[in-house]
C-alpha cells in the first residue's frame, strides 16, 4: 500500500486551471493513492482519467458512472444514518490503510461554497494529529494546518505567505521572508500576520499557537 493520498473531493476545478489539477494528477500517481470523493468524480469523467478508489454515498455521482470505473475500489455508504462527510470518510479509509501524507483538492471555495471552504479547512486540524502531513492544494495556493510546529516550504521569490491565527493568538517567526516577523505576536482576528512574501526560494516558519498558513503561489 501506498503511503500517500491525493483526495479529489466534490469541488470546484476551474476549466481555465484543469492543466494544474492533471498535472497534479499524473505526478501524484507515482507514489500516492488516487481517492476520488463522491462527486469530485466529475473532473475525472470530464478529463478522461480513473481514480484508484472512488467512495460516497453516492448524493452527487451517479452509481452508474461510478460502475464504468471497474479497476478502482468502490466503496458505497449509504446515506441512511451516515455519521460521515465523504471527505470524512476518504480521510478515515486512509487512517484504516496506514496512508500517511495526505493532499486535498476541491476544496477551495472559487464560487460560493464558502461554508464547505472552511469546514474543509477546519477539519484538516480534526485530522492533523493523526497524520504525518496533510494539506490542501489548488491552482494558486497551498493550505496547511500549523499547530506549535516549524515548516519549512519552497518556492519563488516574491510569493505571497500568510499565517492566520486561529487561536487565542500566536507568536510567528520565520527567514527566508521579505518582511521578519522576529518573534511578534499575533491576536485571534488580526491580520497583520497577512500578505507576507518570499525572499528566497526556501522559507522557514515557526509558529507558537495554531494558525493556517497559505503559501499563494
Amino acid at each position: 500500500m501506498k503511503n500517500k493520498a491525493a483526495i479529489f473531493l466534490n469541488g470546484a476545478y476551474p476549466p481555465d486551471h484543469s492543466y494544474f489539477y492533471i498535472h497534479e494528477y499524473k505526478r501524484a500517481g507515482d507514489d500516492s493513492v488516487i481517492i476520488v470523493a463522491d462527486g469530485g468524480l466529475q473532473f475525472f469523467i470530464n478529463h478522461e482519467i480513473a481514480p484508484d478508489l472512488i467512495i460516497g454515498d453516492w448524493d452527487s455521482a451517479d452509481i452508474e458512472t461510478v460502475k464504468s470505473y471497474p479497476k478502482a475500489v468502490t466503496i458505497s455508504v449509504p446515506s441512511e444514518g451516515k455519521d460521515y462527510t465523504d471527505t470524512e470518510l476518504a480521510l478515515n479509509w486512509c487512517l484504516e490503510n496506514g496512508v500517511k501524507d495526505i493532499t486535498l483538492y476541491g476544496g477551495v471555495d472559487n464560487s460560493f461554497e464558502t461554508d464547505q471552504m472552511l469546514g474543509n479547512v477546519f477539519l484538516m486540524f480534526t485530522y492533523k494529529d493523526r497524520f504525518n502531513s496533510i494539506k490542501m492544494r489548488d491552482y494558486c495556493q497551498e493550505i496547511v494546518p500549523l499547530i506549535d510546529e516549524c515548516y519549512t516550504g519552497n518556492g519563488t521569490e516574491d510569493d505571497m505567505l500568510s499565517v492566520v491565527p486561529v487561536s487565542e493568538h500566536i507568536v510567528l517567526s520565520g527567514d527566508g521572508l521579505k518582511y521578519d516577523p522576529s518573534g511578534k505576536t499575533y491576536a485571534l482576528g488580526q491580520t497583520t500576520s497577512l500578505r507576507n512574501q518570499l525572499a528566497d526560494a526556501v522559507f522557514h516558519i515557526e509558529l507558537k499557537g495554531k494558525g493556517i498558513l497559505i503559501h499563494h503561489f
